[in-house]
């Protein structure tokens, strides 16, 4: 029995209507805004039975994406670094958001 394995690389939630990577390209995005794009095209393809899944991880790169831009943080200047305090800086802040939301 052979695995079709272009089900892996290229299932459905990625195949159906115009190719979401060709999109950003076309559109020169890149980083958070092709996958604010790639997660709001498919939350509810994807995981029908939790499409929160995608809107969460698409609101955590919106508030990365707004936070590099408030900062006024150009990433081509801006070392590997710094980027990665940016990110940990977020992200600790809604791991500490989420523990108080599921605690209650």
């Amino acid at each position: 029995m052979s695995i079709d394995y272009n089900e892996f690389i290229n299932p459905s939630h990625y195949t159906k209507g115009i190719d979401v990577q060709e999109f950003c390209y076309s559109h020169d995005r890149n980083g958070l805004a092709s996958n604010i794009i790639k997660y709001i095209v498919r939350y509810d393809i994807k995981n029908p039975k939790d499409p929160l899944e995608d809107l969460y991880k698409c609101k955590q790169c919106i508030n990365k994406l707004i936070l590099l831009m408030e900062a006024d943080l150009e990433i081509e200047e801006m070392t590997v670094e710094k980027i990665q305090k940016v990110i940990h800086d977020q992200d600790k802040a809604n791991m500490g958001k989420y523990f108080t939301k599921t605690s209650e």
